[in-house]
């Protein structure tokens, strides 16, 4: 079933539009060569309220779901610019929204809102566990109202550029739990005052603020832990989901910008006095892609055609060969056809089949195959005509 957008999306979609007429491909390019963060335009959304997109409206937000967002950022890429800022902060939200106290909620969840502050950085990621959550070996110590946070984390993002931070340590030991899930907490540390966090900066393949860090004695208030202690696995959950929704509409916005390039380029290269795209092994692929008003999007639950049809066509070469070898397995069939040969050209032996043999000078039927010969051989019927399998004596 085909979900098309609805008319708030659509209004969302076309507002992402015309903002993104702003930051044209030589914007996102500058930001790539000098390896900048995109101030300008995230700067832009949040004054748009984009910033609290997923946040409820009883807090300032525009209490947008989770498909709202993923077309969001798909847009965004597929006009080509990068919308990693706003996923981070997308699905934070989701999480600080859902799990976090009232307290938490109305202490931060208005001025993010408002793009007064910014939650853009997650602290899952150690040098020893990723998304194998058991294995994290940060670890928080409690003592009075605070919690003191040592451990490494490492390809953590946007840490200069938010405000606030999600972190994800161990408040019991691994040992103690009945599961391997028991003892993760989740902190949302406020970056501006923490103390003790040493950073150093990642380079990465592509424009990506990216570091690794060193917590020593990290102080977080205890009212500032997100959820119950030690039963922090589900509500991790409720971030990793969303996350991985979110990037996958990138990617089909990614995809939608290089399937537009590609197909501008090849009407615009001539080689040989014609376009590139005019000759079949280029023009094939892009003559399949679907028309914007009926291009597949995030919200789609439908497969473009050409899959379809793809998975139909398997489905039938799967079935008749299913179906050809029950037939040489049924019970009673003789599965092979045997002889005797001396002559490689001829057939000077009787055959003994019951059936069609294929082999050449064969008296009990017309020849319509050629295969070699030796002293004793076997040939099996295949599923495709014309395939035949020799065994040796």
């Amino acid at each position: 079933m085909a979900l098309a957008p609805s008319d708030t999306q659509r209004v969302i979609l076309s507002t992402i539009a015309r903002l993104m007429d702003r930051f044209p491909p030589d914007y996102w390019k500058g930001l790539e060569d000098r390896e900048s963060y995109p101030e300008a335009f995230v700067a832009e959304l949040e004054a748009q309220g984009f910033g609290g997109l997923l946040i409820p409206s009883e807090y300032g937000g525009a209490g947008g779901s989770l498909s709202d967002a993923a077309l969001v950022l798909e847009e965004i890429h597929a006009r080509g610019g990068n919308a990693q800022p706003f996923h981070g902060q997308f699905y934070l939200s989701f999480l600080v929204s859902r799990f976090a106290s009232d307290a938490i909620r109305r202490k931060f969840l208005p001025d993010l809102a408002q793009g007064k502050l910014r939650m853009q950085s997650f602290a899952l990621t150690e040098p020893d566990a990723g998304s194998d959550l058991a294995r994290i070996a940060t670890v928080a110590k409690r003592q009075g109202d605070r919690y003191r946070i040592q451990g490494h984390k490492v390809f953590i993002s946007r840490v200069e550029q938010s405000d606030l931070m999600v972190l994800v340590a161990r408040t019991a030991p691994l040992e103690e739990g009945a599961k391997r899930t028991e003892g993760l907490s989740l902190f949302l540390v406020d970056l501006r005052e923490a103390k003790g966090i040493e950073r150093t900066r990642i380079r990465t393949m592509f424009n990506s603020q990216t570091y690794e860090l060193f917590l020593n004695d990290v102080e977080v208030p205890a009212e500032n832990r997100i959820g119950e202690e030690g039963r922090g696995f589900e509500p991790l959950l409720h971030v990793l989901n969303p996350e991985r929704i979110l990037i996958a509409s990138e990617c089909i916005g990614d995809a939608r910008w290089f399937i537009e390039r590609s197909a501008e380029y090849a009407k615009q290269r001539v080689v040989f006095g014609r376009p590139i795209g005019a000759t079949r092994g280029s023009s094939s692929p892009l003559r399949t892609r679907t028309p914007a008003s009926s291009r597949p999007t995030s919200c789609d639950g439908t497969r473009p055609d050409s899959t379809r049809r793809m998975r139909m066509r398997r489905r039938s070469a799967s079935m008749r060969t299913s179906r050809n070898t029950s037939r040489r397995s049924a019970p009673g069939r003789r599965r092979t056809w045997p002889w005797t040969s001396t002559a490689g050209t001829g057939w000077p032996g009787t055959c003994t089949s019951s059936g069609r043999c294929g082999r050449r000078g064969c008296t009990r039927w017309p020849p319509s195959r050629t295969i070699s010969s030796s002293r004793t051989s076997r040939i099996r019927s295949s599923a495709s005509r014309g395939r035949t399998e020799s065994r040796g004596p």
